[in-house]
């Protein structure tokens, strides 16, 4: 654009309040000049706008008048450069998009994914350093036998715990044996097809079989904390055997549960709605959980008890986590496939094949589908 249009366009800038102001055409002098402008310039500034092209050429020189004193040029970039020619400024470079779009499901579930692997792989690390500690735990576990206060209390918890729970596990089994025929008379009652009451039937025998199962555990209990008692221990063995009592109590109480909801044994009795083979494996898989976790975690508490430093604590716990979380891995990956199954959608029949679907039912079987793809993540 030509410089001398300059002069025009700020004096169109200085009109524009005037005129948008009522009563402005009568209180300004007609033939005063405005900005130093005279009548001819004034005429050649309202043909200058009343043309399309000339019009929309004064604002692009505006615009890059406005885009220069945005960015001015610093140091000798701005007096080498030589004065920018009047054209159109190119367009700001737009920001990539977003991979994923903020505050959607999409982008919540994989905020969840990525900090469930961030904890997951944060316990790994702590399990290998724990693995890394172990010639410090047996470190650890030989000044036990060197030092005559922690050997004292290493051979009175031993004797005395194996004696106790000798007892206890001996009257579990027996109590056990027992109580057996009584127990599958009430299966086999429950297994007798009814034509009525079948349902409060069960409800009724249930509560029964799970007394006894629960009378061992609780004749284990009594005679292995009495016998702790009688036998007189130092407080660090007493604190140990309490602590592996409690726990052999809960395991033996949670695969007692376990054991009412599957029955492997009798499907009258099952709670869970699943095959004989499903039910032994699922009982044996937490077994091997009940015997890892708490065993792990009763040998932790004792040798902390007994004298162990707490790296060699850490490192226990730390190897039973590890191999915990080795277990659910190849638990989930066993039924990876089964469960992707029963989460995804199932095929459309004919006349819903031929009908269009609403949207709700559409956004229910995606989200069904993406879950039976990514659950075991």
């Amino acid at each position: 654009m030509p410089r001398p249009l300059l002069p025009l366009c700020l004096a169109f800038l200085l009109l524009a309040p005037l005129a948008a102001r009522p009563g402005a055409a009568q209180t300004a002098a007609p033939a005063a000049p405005v900005a130093g402008l005279s009548a001819a310039e004034l005429e050649r500034l309202a043909a200058l706008l009343k043309d399309d092209a000339k019009r929309q050429e004064l604002i692009r020189t505006l615009q890059a008048l406005a885009a220069a004193g945005r960015n001015p040029p610093t140091g000798d970039a701005a007096a080498a450069s030589p004065a920018p020619a009047a054209t159109e400024p190119a367009p700001e470079a737009a920001a990539p998009p977003p991979i994923l779009k903020p505050d959607t499901v999409t982008a919540h579930l994989w905020t969840a994914i990525a900090s469930r692997v961030d904890g997951v792989s944060a316990a790994i690390v702590a399990a290998i350093r724990g693995i890394a500690d172990l010639p410090a735990l047996i470190g650890a576990a030989g000044q036990l036998l060197v030092d005559p206060v922690a050997r004292t209390r290493l051979i009175d918890a031993s004797w005395k715990l194996l004696l106790a729970l000798g007892l206890g596990l001996l009257l579990d089994r027996l109590a056990q044996r027992l109580l057996r025929p009584a127990r599958e008379r009430l299966e086999a009652a429950a297994a007798r097809p009814a034509q009525r009451w079948g349902v409060l039937r069960k409800l009724a025998l249930t509560p029964a079989w799970l007394l006894l199962e629960a009378l061992p555990v609780l004749g284990f209990g009594a005679l292995a904390l009495g016998a702790a008692q009688l036998l007189s221990p130092l407080p660090t063995t007493r604190l140990v055997g309490l602590t592996i009592g409690k726990l052999y109590i809960a395991a033996r109480l949670a695969f007692i549960l376990a054991r009412l909801l599957l029955a492997p044994g009798n499907a009258a009795l099952r709670l869970v709605p699943v095959s004989d083979a499903a039910a032994a494996y699922g009982l044996g898989q937490l077994r091997r959980f009940l015997a890892i976790g708490l065993g792990g975690f009763a040998l932790a508490e004792a040798g902390q008890l007994l004298g162990l430093p707490w790296s060699a604590y850490d490192a226990i716990l730390n190897l039973t986590l590890l191999l915990l979380s080795l277990l659910l891995a190849g638990l989930v990956l066993r039924y990876r496939q089964p469960v992707a199954d029963l989460l995804r959608a199932g095929p459309l029949g004919e006349a819903e094949a031929a009908e269009e679907l609403s949207d709700s039912r559409r956004l229910l079987r995606g989200l069904r589908d993406r879950a039976g793809a990514i659950w075991h993540i």
